[in-house]
Order: C-alpha cells, then sequence, then structure tokens
C-alpha cells in the first residue's frame, strides 16, 4: 500500500477488550503509514485512566505505543444514557486523561462527545470549547478555561453556573459504581439534588432574564436536570420534599427549549427522541385512572408506569387511541414466531442473567384489548431491560429506576394486547398481533 499510495494511511482499531483492544503478542510492530485509532469504550467513564478501574487500558496504550507510531484515541467524555441530557459534566476527568493519554504515546484524538448535542446539555458548548483549546494547548488551566467560557458564554449567571458545573463534576467523581458509556450516575439523581440544581439554575436563569439569548443558554444548561425531574416526577413528588416545580411547567420549558435549542443549530426538532421522551415522560407524570385490578389500591407513591420504547430493527409503534398513554410498540416478526406462549422478562445486562420470567400461554390472554399481567418480582439491577417477545427486539432500559445500595424490589406487571389466530383458535382478526403499551413498576416495600 505504502508503495502504491505514498500519502496515504491505514487507520486500524483497538476496540472492546474482547475484540482488538488488547495488542498482539510476539509482533514486531507496524510500518509507518499505520494509523491505530484507541477506542477504550469498555471503561469506567466515572474515572480517569489511572484510576485501578481503567489500569489495564493505560497498560495496553503503553504497549501499543511500542508498535506503532501513530495513535489517535477515540475518546467518550461522556456516557450515552437512556434519557437524554442526564445531568452530567466530565472535563475534569478529560483534561487529566489527555496528559495521560499524551504520556503514553497519543499524536491526535478524536473526542466523541455529541450526547444530547442538540439540545445543548451537559455543557455540550463549554466542553467543545476547553477541549478545543485543550488540543493546542494541552497543559493550561483547565479551571481557568471554564471560568473563562462561563463569564463569555453565561455572562451574569456565570457564577451558579459554575456551582452547577462543579457540583455536577464531584457528583461523577464520587460515582460508587463502576460506570459504562451507556449509563449515567443514577444513584446522584435523588429528589435533594435535583430540586437543589432546580433553584440553582432559577437564580442563573433570573440574574439574565432580560436577555432573551443568555435564557436559553441557562435552559439548554438546566436541560438534563428538568428532563430528570420529569422522568421522575412521581418519585420526587411521594417522596415529600418542598418545593417541586408544577409539572406543566417542566414540560412546557423542556418543549420551548428543546425547539430553540436545535432551531438556533440550524435543525428542527421535530419527531426527535428528545421531543418523544419529553411528551412521554409527560404523559407519564400525569397519569391518573390508570391503576386497574389487583393494582387499584396500591398508594400511587409505590407505583411507576414505564413506557415502551420503539428503536432499532423490527421495532413497530402503533398510535392506537386504546393504549393508557395512546401508543404501543410491537415485533413484526412476533406475528410468525411459531410458539404461542409469550414470554416476559427481566434480564439484567451486566450479570447476564435472567431475573424474572413468565411466558403467557393463550388460554390466560384476553382477546382484543390490553391486559395486565403480573410477570414476577425482581431486584432493580444497576444494568436491566425489560424484555418483551421472543426476539429480544422490543426492550425497555431500566436504568433510570437504579438506585445503588438499595437493593429495592418490584413486582414487575406488562400491559398487552393479544389477536390473531396465532392465539386464539376463533380469532375475530385473522392478523396476529402482540402490541405492548406499558410496564408497572411496583415497589414492593
Amino acid at each position: 500500500l505504502k508503495a502504491k499510495y505514498p500519502e496515504a494511511l491505514l487507520d486500524i482499531i483497538a476496540y472492546h477488550k474482547e475484540q482488538t483492544q488488547h495488542p498482539p503478542k510476539g509482533f514486531a510492530g507496524y510500518p509507518d503509514n499505520v494509523v491505530l485509532t484507541f477506542a477504550p469504550i469498555d471503561d469506567d467513564v466515572s474515572k480517569t485512566l489511572d484510576h485501578p478501574n481503567n489500569i489495564g487500558t493505560l497498560r495496553d496504550l503503553e504497549a501499543w505505543n511500542k508498535l506503532v507510531s501513530r495513535i489517535w484515541t477515540w475518546y467518550y467524555p461522556l456516557p450515552y444514557p437512556i434519557v437524554q441530557g442526564a445531568p452530567y459534566s466530565g472535563v475534569r476527568r478529560a483534561a487529566k486523561d489527555l496528559h495521560l493519554m499524551l504520556a503514553r504515546g497519543m499524536t491526535g484524538a478524536k473526542y466523541e462527545h455529541d450526547v444530547a448535542r442538540e439540545e445543548g446539555a451537559n455543557f455540550y458548548d463549554l466542553q467543545a470549547w476547553v477541549f478545543g483549546r485543550l488540543f493546542r494547548e494541552p497543559d493550561a488551566d483547565v479551571e481557568a478555561l471554564v471560568k473563562e467560557f462561563c463569564r463569555d458564554y453565561y455572562g451574569a449567571a456565570a457564577e451558579p453556573i459554575l456551582r452547577y458545573w462543579d457540583e455536577l463534576e464531584r457528583m461523577v467523581d464520587a460515582c460508587p459504581d463502576f460506570e459504562g458509556f451507556s449509563q449515567a450516575p443514577q444513584y446522584a439523581y435523588t429528589a435533594e439534588n435535583l430540586l437543589r440544581w432546580s433553584r440553582l439554575l432559577d437564580e442563573a436563569e433570573a440574574k439574565v432574564k432580560d436577555d432573551a439569548s443568555l435564557v436559553q443558554r441557562v435552559r439548554e444548561c438546566r436541560f438534563g436536570t428538568d428532563m430528570q425531574l420529569l422522568v421522575r416526577y412521581g418519585l420526587v413528588t411521594s417522596s415529600g420534599a418542598q418545593g417541586v416545580p408544577p409539572v406543566d411547567e417542566i414540560h412546557a420549558r423542556l418543549t420551548n427549549t428543546c425547539i430553540r435549542a436545535y432551531a438556533r443549530r440550524g435543525r428542527k426538532a421535530t419527531d426527535t427522541k428528545a421531543l418523544h421522551d419529553i411528551a412521554d415522560y409527560y404523559l407519564v407524570a400525569k397519569a391518573k385512572n390508570l391503576k386497574t385490578g389487583e393494582l387499584k389500591d396500591v398508594p400511587d407513591g409505590r407505583l411507576v408506569h414505564v413506557m415502551p420504547n420503539c428503536s432499532g430493527s423490527g421495532r413497530v409503534r402503533i398510535d392506537d387511541p386504546t393504549a393508557a398513554f395512546g401508543y404501543a410498540v410491537e415485533d413484526k416478526g412476533e406475528a410468525k414466531a411459531p410458539n404461542a406462549d409469550f414470554p416476559v422478562r427481566v434480564y439484567d445486562t451486566q450479570a447476564k442473567k435472567i431475573l424474572v420470567e413468565r411466558r403467557i400461554r393463550p388460554e390466560e390472554m384476553t382477546e382484543g384489548k390490553y391486559a395486565l399481567y403480573r410477570i414476577g418480582r425482581f431486584t432493580m439491577p444497576q444494568n436491566g431491560s425489560i424484555i418483551v417477545g421472543t426476539s429480544w427486539r422490543v426492550q425497555r432500559v431500566l436504568a433510570e429506576y437504579y438506585q445503588p445500595g438499595a437493593d429495592v424490589e418490584y413486582d414487575l406487571y406488562a400491559s398487552i394486547r393479544f389477536e390473531g389466530l396465532k392465539y386464539f383458535t376463533n380469532a375475530k382478526s385473522r392478523e396476529n398481533h402482540a402490541a405492548f403499551e406499558r410496564a408497572i413498576l411496583v415497589r414492593t416495600k
């Protein structure tokens, strides 16, 4: 390749510890037209690379440095949580890791920090500016850079914004768990923290209330806190905490912030995941009279409605006025599956085991309307999903309901509508459907 195309570079990737992150042994090394993209995706993103949780990655980088002359790191400053913009900041960690990687042969970098980019959440603009400066001046004072940015970007709101940023940085640093790239520090999103952050951001907004552009910047900054307040609204209100903002206020601000954030980045917010999430969690927060059958006497504070989601191959969203929240999700391939028994389970993706499972049999099904099926009892894992159906295509991640150290037990119920000859001998409809409209988590105590 070098002889035929002397100007070309060949990019190879060190990705995942069970794939190619570990360097080859007994190998002399690569020629100088090879670039290694080093992507430590399996690390604990709440800790720096010299932490015991990640030290193996640093050793891999050192070993690769002996084999290849160009190393570009593909770095993840933020995790990708299931809920857009969950409050987070990883600037201090990224700044330290930059030095650690430079000392071990890094010659270039690709930082993937587009989490909630269009919404402007998680200090996206601050990160873009600070990282750009650090790429040119790695020894620059990161604290001074953050203060400079906040002063010029948030104006009179800079001081409370800096306090909020510092809290999020400390929150990440104190994370007691191994935090993967698809997680967020759920332990920190307590009613107390969310309401304190909300008041702090109220203070910031009040300081710039006469400048619409600065108000929008503050509101993008608070997007994650507002989103978590909406996601956990039932838990926050049932905690007895004082000063909980009205849910209509939170919903309106989130929707407005999202639309304006997209617009000022040259995009339209219509039909985006963020707006869908805002609308769905708002419906859950406002839900009334949805406790049927054996759940009708359960106190609201012990009960959580879990919306389905619809993304990925094979899943379809069905607009359905008979569903509790106006839509359901089903797997297109489920209609052709030979077995009429319909499984629902909770799967621990970290421990790789099923925590609870029930197979709903045709004789238990109610034809043509949603019915609530008790699946069983489980302890909420750090990384878990509800799996609905045989193919595992219809999943609902449960990350936002995990609380470290709490060992909270839940009874799981699933609301599903069955139709068709696959399930009923004398079916009214010849088309087979298994539509999942929601799950209900009932805390046992």
